[in-house]
């Protein structure tokens, strides 16, 4: 029971931390929201690309902090095999992943009547891998840091990590997409 109300304790405040931090990227997002509904594709593509960086950080978090408890991660995550995999493994089923589901926006798109054009297409299919590797390089970067950190503190990297990369997740898709409607359409 003991173990129950520590996690409920911990986690409570960090899911508080990452709705706020999440509520920041809808906001972004509203300002961009025309552009949004015109470019069908990107309407399409938006709630998979943002759940599927989400689920990387999701994954990854969970996966670092069982190799940290299992001893097999040090200071330096790049002398370990198991973490070399993991973040290998992580950045090819993005690159794939975001290519299809990429593809299969502007297919469903052009099926809705959406006109095809190859200029678009590219700039959606070149934006969309563009912000899953950027964005799973930060997820990574802040699981490794904050997962350190917390290890340090004694406390559970897992109550932590995973939160905090969903929400941070989350956030970097709103803008990041905000971001692409206003640079590049």
């Amino acid at each position: 029971m003991k173990l129950i109300i520590k996690i409920i304790r911990e986690s409570v405040k960090v899911l508080i931390f990452a709705s706020i931090l999440s509520s920041f990227g809808g906001i972004g997002l509203e300002s961009l929201n025309q552009k949004l509904v015109t470019i069908l594709p990107f309407l399409i593509l938006f709630p998979a690309l943002n759940n599927l960086v989400g689920n990387f950080g999701i994954i990854f978090s969970s996966r670092f902090t069982t190799l940290l408890y299992m001893g097999k991660v040090k200071k330096n995550i790049f002398k370990s095999i198991e973490m070399r995999r993991l973040i290998s493994s992580i950045f090819i089923i993005a690159l794939v992943c975001t290519t299809y589901i990429a593809i299969l926006a502007n297919v469903i798109a052009f099926l809705k009547g959406f006109p095809f054009d190859l200029n678009v297409f590219l700039k959606i299919l070149f934006s969309s891998v563009l912000m899953a590797v950027v964005l799973c390089i930060i997820l990574i970067f802040i699981s490794v840091i904050v997962g350190f950190h917390l290890l340090k503190k004694r406390k559970d990297p897992d109550n932590f990590l995973t939160p905090i990369t969903t929400a941070i997740a989350d956030l970097g898709c709103m803008l990041m997409i905000s971001g692409m409607l206003y640079f590049f359409f």
